[in-house]
């Protein structure tokens, strides 16, 4: 029964892509409340295929597990003071926390400026002023510290460690329970709206010309149409590329609302 089930949403799935009067004139004869289901069906698996597209690119697990292990190769003399927006160490070397690939974490180096950050090529870079952290986009923003003056040593740190071991599991069960079931909640409560606004416009401009038209069907109609649009939003924004991920939303904007008077208008004709 599963199977039949998703085979029929795969079904509509693939003749929502398109405009198809063919098939949107079949959405007049059903339910509302058989569109609204299709919307949060493929809300949700695309949510859960984003979700985990993107734990496996970071590999949260394997990352944090690195890192963490990474903290026991402190000088076990390390202090580290931060008082009056600067830091200092007891170290006279640079003191650097490597991955187990020989990929560098972060770097301690009271010396470096902002921009050496680049040159040891490391995801944070700490200096004597500032938290410095690599985009990912071949650029880096800076943090100043606290005012407040902090001591760090070993101790502390393996102390830390102990704590985030204990916490993480739950941490990590309340983020999947997050995105994974309350998140579709509420991108399909955000998208609800902006397509009641889209389909009451749409309404309103084929109203006079169209004499069966109802509102309703116009949005039932839109929960369709907008497949694509968000697809293509969504695989924009994967993209690590600042400018993609601007213009997906004003490519979203106007293709949305082409799909949906496009699709309403092969329904009535």
């Amino acid at each position: 029964m599963i199977k039949e089930i998703m085979l029929k949403i795969k079904d509509i799935f693939i003749k929502s892509l398109i405009p198809s009067s063919k098939f949107y004139k079949t959405i007049l004869k059903k339910n509302f409340n058989f569109s609204l289901l299709y919307f949060f069906i493929f809300i949700f698996i695309l949510n859960l295929l984003v979700f985990s597209f993107f734990v496996f690119q970071i590999n949260i697990g394997l990352n944090f597990n690195q890192t963490i292990n990474s903290l026991e190769t402190l000088p076990k003399n390390l202090i580290i003071n931060i008082s009056g927006g600067y830091l200092s160490t007891n170290q006279t070397r640079p003191i650097m926390l490597w991955k187990e690939n020989k990929k560098l974490i972060a770097v301690i180096d009271e010396s470096a400026t902002n921009e050496k950050i680049n040159q040891y090529k490391s995801n944070v870079l700490l200096t004597s002023t500032n938290i410095v952290i690599n985009d990912g986009l071949k650029s880096y923003f800076s943090v100043p510290y606290t005012k407040s003056d902090i001591k760090i040593t070993k101790e502390r740190i393996t102390n830390f460690k102990s704590t985030i071991l204990k916490v993480i599991p739950l941490i990590i069960a309340l983020a999947s329970f997050y995105f994974i079931i309350l998140n579709p909640f509420f991108i399909t409560i955000f998208l609800l709206v902006y397509l009641s606004f889209i389909s009451l416009i749409t309404f309103l401009i084929y109203k006079s010309n169209i004499k069966k038209i109802t509102f309703k069907k116009v949005l039932q109609i839109s929960l369709h149409a907008i497949t694509l649009p968000v697809i293509i939003y969504v695989v924009l924004m994967s993209f690590n590329n600042m400018l993609l991920n601007i213009l997906s939303f004003y490519i979203f904007l106007p293709l949305s609302f082409a799909f949906i008077l496009i699709s309403v208008y092969d329904t009535y004709q």
